[in-house]
């Protein structure tokens, strides 16, 4: 099925992903998390996404299901929990990655 994107694009729907996954494309895992490519991009650039490996001569990247269950876990935030805010989460991106 064939939509448009923020800009204006013709895009394609990605296949869904079967449940027992081991690898994704950019667009399978956009499509799961419900985020916009340019929020995955963000996530990507500031290094908040999960390490993605790129084929020999591909031009997509692909995730691997363990890094991508450990990157989710990893942000979980228990019931009862503030969640952090904007502010602190730049931070916290600012001070794992000191160099950007």
């Amino acid at each position: 099925m064939a939509t448009n994107d923020a800009r204006g694009r013709n895009k394609t729907t990605p296949p869904p992903l079967a449940p027992d996954w081991k690898w994704a494309t950019t667009s399978q895992l956009v499509a799961l998390l419900g985020l916009t490519i340019e929020q995955w991009y963000w996530l990507r650039a500031s290094g908040q996404a999960p390490a993605g490996y790129k084929g020999i001569g591909g031009k997509e990247i692909r995730y691997a299901r363990s890094d991508f269950d450990a990157w989710l876990a990893a942000r979980r935030i228990e019931t009862g929990q503030p969640c952090p805010s904007v502010a602190e989460q730049r931070l916290r991106v600012k001070n794992e990655n000191p160099a950007t």
